[in-house]
């Protein structure tokens, strides 16, 4: 029953990761263009936007699914400090 709850749990926080993975990059590089540090002339601001953001966002996503494959291969080792926590409870 844990088990089953504790997966569902898993799911969603991994969802919600590829969600906010996917929107922040646009959202950041969208509030960085909104200050007045950077200036654009008519027209220029959409193709600069995407040209910036689609990038950075597919580097984001491919470099995640990487770690999250390999993490996920990766099998569980006790360590030390798993040691420490059985003896003091």
């Amino acid at each position: 029953m844990i088990a089953v709850q504790t997966a569902k749990d898993s799911k969603a926080m991994k969802t919600l990761a590829l969600i906010t993975i996917v929107f922040l990059p646009g959202t950041f590089v969208a509030t960085m263009f909104a200050t007045n540090m950077i200036k654009f002339r008519r027209g220029q601001m959409g193709w600069i936007y995407a040209v910036v953001v689609v990038p950075i966002t597919t580097l984001l996503v491919v470099s995640w699914l990487v770690w999250y494959r390999k993490k996920s291969r990766v099998p569980y080792t006790r360590t030390l400090e798993d040691d420490e926590e059985e003896e003091v409870t």
